[in-house]
Order: C-alpha cells, then structure tokens, then sequence
C-alpha cells in the first residue's frame, strides 16, 4: 500500500481485502486498510461486510477497530436478514 497498491480491488465474490482482513482477525491489517481508505461498508456477493465477517468470527478486537473507524452498525445484518447477534 505504501507504493500505490489499490485498496479498492475485489475478487470474484466481490470481497475485499478488508473482508479477508476481518474475518481472519488481523486488526492490524485492517487498522492499515482503513488508513488508506479502503471502503469500510463494502457488501460481497452474499451480503456480509467486513463488520459482520468479523463479528460472526468472533474476532473482538477487529470489531472494536471498525467500531472506533465509525463503521455503520447496520451493517451486521446480511442482505438475507441474518444477524450474528
């Protein structure tokens, strides 16, 4: 990122790296993703953000991150309606 690598590329199921990111609990990943402006309420193929990958991962301090970065709490449920709490 620090030599120009795009933060706003998504694979084929429209995740980002902030997607796999969260889910795998790597805050400081995503406290860097976040820096460089990644979108914070980016909805893959099956309707989960990053919020709600790291929710339903359990990985607390990913959530408290994205929390803190002002992420929309809406986001925890999935275009399906499922939500994790």
């Amino acid at each position: 990122l620090e030599r120009g690598a795009l933060v706003s590329l998504v694979d084929r199921e429209e995740k980002t790296a902030l997607h796999y990111a969260a889910q795998s609990g790597a805050r400081e990943a995503v406290d860097l993703l976040l820096r460089h402006g990644i979108e914070r309420d980016a909805v893959d193929t099956l309707g989960s953000t990053a919020f709600y990958r790291a929710v339903t991962k359990g990985h607390d301090l990913v959530v408290e991150a994205l929390l803190n970065r002002g992420i929309d709490c809406k986001t925890l449920v999935s275009v399906d309606g499922q939500n994790p709490l």
